[in-house]
């Protein structure tokens, strides 16, 4: 069975449904864009966000309203419960992230099997961080993929302390609406967005019709804390993804919807971090990143020294007598 009768034949060609996705991203991205400084007068952030499991900036499994700085490309390997997630992801524009995913998923594929998955996400900055405001976006995760991760979001990010705290809320659907049961506010007299189609494809596709779709949307959040210790960050997290499909298919069953984690940067460009999953599971996650238009060493910006003069000979007129 393919994807188009698994979703119901007479869909629109793929070009025809990227565009309007493109465009519905792009209205959703405008504000963001718009209130975006330059690369010249984009301050450089105190502390740089770091990426959550599935290499997108954000908390521990949830995402955040924070974004990388302008043009930074990370690659993220990480690893829990037998699923090995390696992701690249990159900021494209200060207000736009994106990241293509390889997982391996065990006992996914079927009959016990291994499943081979790709996936793509995509983050939207609606409102920038203010004084008296919190930072907003909207998120797409595998919105082109097989759709075993596929998910949508909002969510938004408040500093407090210079950084040294950061707290996340956001609401989801999809893989982000498995615990609370709250019911979706779009679902109404059994209109379209009731339903949300369980199927996995084989990907390749943007099926509009499938955003913000389901009976019931989730709640999501958590706090990040900059230790006194150089470097080293303590984050926990509520997450609404029940992993359903998990439970049904593998030997992972998570026992609480809260995550906890220690990240630490030993060097510049390089995150490590260790996690404990689902009060069942340790995962662990390594990252490296890098800017084009930051160097991963400080600049000196001191004046350099001035050239060495050479000695002028000496005069061959002057006449010199060790008794005058």
């Amino acid at each position: 069975m393919t994807w188009g009768t698994m979703r119901g034949e007479g869909r629109r060609s793929g070009a025809a449904q990227v565009l309007p996705c493109l465009a519905f991203a792009g209205a959703l991205a405008l504000p963001g864009f718009l209130a975006a400084p330059s690369r010249a007068e984009e301050p450089l952030p105190p502390n740089r966000p770091s990426v959550n499991l599935y290499g997108m900036t954000g908390l521990i499994d949830m995402p955040s309203a924070e974004m990388q700085p302008d043009a930074q490309f990370t690659v993220t390997s990480s690893f829990f419960g037998g699923f090995l997630r390696n992701t690249i992801s990159s900021q494209f524009l200060p207000g736009l992230e994106a990241a293509f995913r390889y997982s391996v998923l065990e006992e996914l594929g079927g009959a016990g099997t291994t499943l081979y998955d790709r996936s793509f996400d995509v983050k939207l900055r609606l409102i920038q961080e203010g004084p008296n405001w919190p930072s907003m976006v909207v998120g797409l995760q595998d919105f082109l993929g097989t759709g075993v991760y596929s998910g949508e979001y909002f969510a938004s990010t408040k500093n407090f302390f210079s950084g040294d705290l950061k707290v996340t809320g956001g609401v989801g659907w999809g893989r982000f609406a498995g615990t609370n049961g709250n019911r979706n506010p779009l679902c109404r007299n059994e209109n379209r967005f009731c339903d949300r189609a369980p199927d996995v494809g084989t990907g390749g596709r943007v099926d509009i019709g499938e955003f913000f779709n389901g009976r019931e949307f989730g709640l999501f959040g958590g706090v990040e804390w900059r230790t006194p210790i150089e470097d080293l960050v303590f984050k926990a997290e509520y997450s609404d993804d029940a992993y359903v499909r998990e439970q049904e298919q593998s030997s992972f069953s998570p026992n609480i919807p809260f995550n906890f984690g220690i990240e630490y940067r030993p060097l510049i460009g390089v995150e490590v971090g260790a996690y404990y999953m689902y009060g069942t599971e340790f995962g662990v996650r390594l990252s490296l990143s890098a800017n084009p238009f930051r160097p991963l060493s400080e600049v000196d910006g001191e004046s350099a020294p001035q050239p060495l003069m050479a000695r002028p000979p000496p005069d061959p007129t002057a006449q010199s007598s060790l008794f005058g």
